[in-house]
């Protein structure tokens, strides 16, 4: 997908990123590694107080990439239907089985900019 080649950079002081590569003078801050710009996208999701609420659909996918980086494929059974919760995240992490870790980062910053984008 066009939207994981290049991972966008974090805008400086605003809550609001984009999904595409921003006015150099918004990059210097954020300028690093990809592992480093995803560590950084993953800091700034957890701090930020969005003014509109994230479907949790849309935090499932950032759960999801977050646990693909971190831990690989997913690992045991499927939770029952009983466990609402720990299913919805389990398919959000077997969504994504086999996905490699680049990728990964690059969806989960895309995703962090599109959250801030539509929910600041």
């Amino acid at each position: 997908s066009s939207l994981l080649q290049t991972p966008p950079a974090l805008c400086g002081d605003q809550p609001h990123v984009h999904a595409y590569t921003p006015h150099p003078a918004a990059m210097p801050e954020f300028e690093g590694t990809l592992e480093e710009q995803f560590t950084k996208a993953a800091d700034y999701i957890k701090g930020i107080t969005f003014s509109k609420t994230v479907p949790n659909d849309r935090k499932l996918i950032l759960y999801g990439f977050f646990k693909q980086v971190n831990e690989g494929d997913v690992q045991g059974e499927r939770p029952g239907m009983l466990y609402f919760e720990a299913k919805s995240k389990w398919d959000a992490w077997d969504a994504i089985k086999g996905t490699d870790k680049e990728t990964c980062m690059k969806g989960y910053i895309v995703e962090v900019n599109k959250q801030c984008e539509e929910f600041a």
